[in-house]
């Protein structure tokens, strides 16, 4: 029985129209490289008129699960898709969402044989089954055969909507896909939220691990783009990179630009970060004998303001350090000023300090650093150079240089 015989509604006949006149168009989003700003390829997103409230695509298949409809309408989308797919065959990757449930039905598996796909020009390579869980997975043995059979014929998995629940995560854990999809509302502020921004580098590590390429969606500003290529993500979607349209548009060359110039920007960073060394960080600080008394180290805090810390040598080799932090307290807490100021320096330093040699690349002094016990994390850290005294690194010159690289 028809669907408009069935159900005598406005909306029921209106989508029995879609359904039988074909009457759904396809936008294309572009898919790019957050390494080049090259396109990958096309999601495939099914609207229905555009006078019609079933334009909406999250309305159009709410009702076609509640009729029942589910697979004809994801079969007339696919075909659709196909279809208008065809312009970039072989250019770019055509991605195409599929309902878990529809994989198991006779009519998807006849639109997805080689010989329907040779019609327009298109290979197995070409298209990219995208699962989406518009329904739960209730049987995953059975699923991964089916799906398998289509990645034994060349067809690449994407897995969509990643890290927006456990249900997704096990499919990923499942299926083994070639491509996640992450979840728009783990993107969405990234550059704000260091606790999305934590767990958008544990995806990245499994991912990476698992040689598994990511896919940002959602993506909406360009400080979005920055932190997620900062993490490593290699693709990206959404409406600051490309917004759906029916014909398939490139990436526009100054969102092209951006992308490239981050890159080689980061790139020369990098290799000046690789040889950068302690020495260029020193600071050639006056440093005291271990012969010399607290007095003078006194003096040598009140002549200058700025200073946090003394050195102390022997032999002009490193062996002590005094903090003016610690070195107040002491000084408060003496019972007798003028004695404490007559004492050798030596009696009141903190005997071995953190010690590096001049040469040491700073992203190593940077882990040394900030590993210390922490009532030493603000102590200088003392340099030598062929064994003898050369100056004092900060902790806050130590951060400030890391900081360019983050």
């Amino acid at each position: 029985m028809a669907l408009e015989n069935k159900m005598p509604n406005t909306d029921y006949r209106e989508f029995a129209r879609i359904l039988n006149q074909g009457k759904i168009h396809t936008l294309f989003q572009p898919i790019a490289s957050l390494k080049n700003g090259q396109i990958l390829g096309y999601e495939a997103l099914s609207r229905g008129p555009e006078d019609s409230r079933f334009y909406r695509p999250d309305f159009l298949f709410e009702f076609a699960h509640r009729t029942g409809e589910v697979w004809k309408l994801d079969l007339l989308c696919r075909e659709k898709a196909i279809e208008n797919g065809r312009q970039f065959a072989g250019k770019q990757k055509l991605f195409i969402n599929i309902d878990p449930l529809s994989i198991r039905d006779p009519d998807f598996q006849r639109g997805f044989t080689k010989q329907k796909l040779k019609q327009f020009q298109l290979d197995c390579s070409d298209i990219v089954m995208e699962i989406t869980e518009k329904t739960a997975i209730e049987d995953y043995a059975a699923f991964n055969s089916m799906l398998n059979s289509y990645r034994e014929q060349g067809y690449p998995i994407a897995i969509d909507d990643a890290g927006s629940g456990y249900s997704g995560l096990r499919t990923v854990a499942e299926t083994r896909p070639e491509y996640i999809k992450i979840d728009m509302e783990l993107v969405r502020n990234i550059d704000k939220d260091m606790l999305k921004l934590e767990l958008l580098k544990s995806i990245r590590a499994f991912s990476s691990s698992a040689g598994i390429k990511l896919i940002a969606e959602g993506i909406e500003t360009i400080d979005e783009c920055r932190k997620l290529m900062e993490v490593g993500v290699d693709y990206g979607q959404g409406f600051w990179l490309g917004k759906p349209e029916r014909e398939p548009k490139n990436i526009p060359e100054k969102i092209i630009s951006i992308i490239t110039r981050w890159h080689q920007s980061r790139d020369r960073i990098d290799k000046h970060h690789d040889v950068l060394r302690a020495k260029e960080l020193v600071r050639q600080d006056e440093a005291l004998s271990v012969k010399s008394t607290v007095k003078e180290a006194r003096d040598l805090f009140s002549n200058n303001n700025h200073l946090q810390g003394i050195a102390v040598t022997q032999d002009n080799k490193p062996v002590g350090l005094v903090m003016r932090n610690r070195f107040d307290i002491q000084q408060n807490n003496a019972d007798d000023p003028d004695s404490f100021l007559n004492k050798r320096i030596c009696e009141v330093m903190k005997e071995q300090p953190m010690i590096i040699h001049d040469n040491m690349p700073v992203r190593e002094l940077a882990l040394m650093a900030v590993t210390r016990r922490e009532e030493d994390i603000y102590d200088y850290i003392l340099v030598t150079q062929e064994d003898k005294y050369m100056g004092i690194v900060s902790i806050a010159s130590v951060l400030e240089t890391m900081s360019l690289y983050i």
